[in-house]
């Protein structure tokens, strides 16, 4: 099979691609400058689940394809570069002061997500988002109960998360 860019059509080099039986990696490989791959070691008459993914970009093709027969060609993929991002500030719910050291997470729930931890100021960036869909994003930080942020649009305004405190100050 092979694997391209879809926003340019290039063949793409370092993509994971694995075949998936049971919940158990059977074969795994990468592609090289050309796109191409090749997954060895499959039992014949057994059917698969290859997937491909390569950090920065989400699939812009069926991924996982699914029931894929051993010994099969031209399984190809398309991959989407991830260019969204965002941003915003983490804030104590009590005081307003911001809180360095939270940690941050987008996921999207379906299986795209990023991750960063607020800095001194409390400001936080989570980048290489697929651009499509929307994100939870959530802040957690030791003293405070976690905040959360539903249905965020990569690209949108910083968002400010405000933790309460699980503590008497």
């Amino acid at each position: 099979g092979r694997v391209t860019n879809s926003g340019t059509g290039v063949p793409m080099a370092g993509v994971s691609v694995r075949a998936r039986f049971d919940d158990n990696t059977a074969s795994a490989g990468m592609t090289g400058a050309d796109g191409g791959y090749v997954l060895s070691g499959l039992y014949p008459g057994t059917s698969y689940d290859v997937h491909a993914t390569r950090a920065g970009y989400s699939a812009d093709s069926e991924n996982p394809l699914i029931g894929i027969a051993a010994g099969a060609v031209d399984i190809d993929f398309t991959l989407l570069e991830c260019a969204g991002v965002i941003t915003g500030f983490v804030l104590d719910g009590g005081d307003g002061e911001p809180l360095a050291g939270a940690s941050v997470m987008a996921d999207n729930g379906l299986g795209h997500f990023g991750t960063t931890t607020s800095g001194a100021d409390g400001s936080f960036t989570i980048d290489e988002l697929a651009e499509i869909g929307v994100y939870d994003v959530t802040a957690s930080l030791y003293g405070y109960f976690d905040a959360v942020s539903y249905d965020v649009e990569p690209g949108g305004e910083a968002l400010t998360l405000d933790m309460p405190r699980n503590f008497a100050r």
